[in-house]
């Protein structure tokens, strides 16, 4: 399969980022990703269908702190780095090699699970 959806999801049970000095980030911090020590949990990778329909792709959530997904809402620079982190850890914790260049942000909102429409995780 050629295609992997990778949903960044977050959920309050994944601990804040904490800076170099180990102090958690706090609602309204708007700092780069530099120097974070980001939390996240890769599930498990599933076949799923993509924009045609077909069953030829596989999804994977990726959980982040909603301080995470709130930054990746409001920079583009951070969401991109946000999104090479997820990779990495996909590739590592998933034994799957994926090209870390040519990845692009698609306008939806998850992949890859149930009920009628598949987004639900």
């Amino acid at each position: 399969m050629s295609k992997l959806f990778v949903n960044m999801t977050s959920h309050d049970a994944i601990e804040a980022p904490k800076d170099r000095s180990g102090r958690l980030v706090e609602k309204g911090d708007r700092r780069s990703s530099d120097g974070l020590n980001i939390p996240l949990v890769v599930g498990k990778v599933r076949e799923c269908a993509d924009h045609t329909g077909q069953v030829n792709a596989m999804a994977v959530d990726v959980v982040f702190n909603p301080w995470v997904i709130g930054r990746c809402q409001e920079d583009t620079i951070f969401k991109s780095t946000t999104g090479d982190l997820a990779l990495t850890w996909v590739a590592d914790e998933c034994n799957l090699k994926i090209g870390k260049t040519g990845w692009k942000l698609i306008k939806s909102r998850y992949k890859g699970g149930l009920g009628e429409n598949s987004d639900e995780p």
